[in-house]
């Protein structure tokens, strides 16, 4: 993992062992338990670099693409002269830079989400698709659903 992610896990882990008195509705009994008194900020900690990593990395890919172009356009422009030669390089090196960044936000967010998946047993996203995990079976929509969605140019 990065060494970002490595600090959140090692930095936000504040394991204790706490007398905790429960009200007694739900079973549970007053005593010595031991309790991760950082859980929360390390969930949130994890939550923002992947946030971060999902809201930056579409934009990296975008100034990719972008510097793509000028090196095929600075490639096929290059005529020998020192002039074409330094567009051409530093148009190389731009796109090697935005490469680069690319998939280091590739990677913290990969080692981001499977880091959350292992700490706290289910996955997180900013995008909306993915926060809702699919239904195992889609629901079945009776007669009266189908022609409301047919009226509205949705076949089922």
């Amino acid at each position: 993992m990065t060494t970002v992610i490595d600090a959140i896990l090692e930095q936000f882990t504040n394991t204790q062992e706490l007398y905790i008195t429960t009200s007694n509705t739900k079973g549970r009994e007053d005593g010595w338990q031991t309790v991760d008194t950082l859980r929360f900020m390390r969930q949130m900690k994890l939550q923002q670099e992947i946030r971060f990593a999902e809201y930056w990395l579409p934009r990296a890919q975008k100034r990719l693409e972008t510097q793509r172009g000028w090196l095929k356009h600075w490639l096929g422009a290059r005529n020998g002269d020192e002039i074409s030669e330094n567009n051409y390089r530093g148009s190389k090196a731009r796109a090697q830079a935005e490469h680069h960044t690319v998939l280091m936000l590739e990677t913290q967010l990969q080692e981001a989400q499977a880091a959350y998946v292992a700490e706290f047993g289910d996955g997180y996203s900013t995008a909306p698709a993915t926060n809702v995990l699919p239904p195992e079976e889609a629901p079945e929509i009776d007669a009266t659903e189908a022609a409301e969605l047919k009226a509205l140019g949705i076949d089922t």
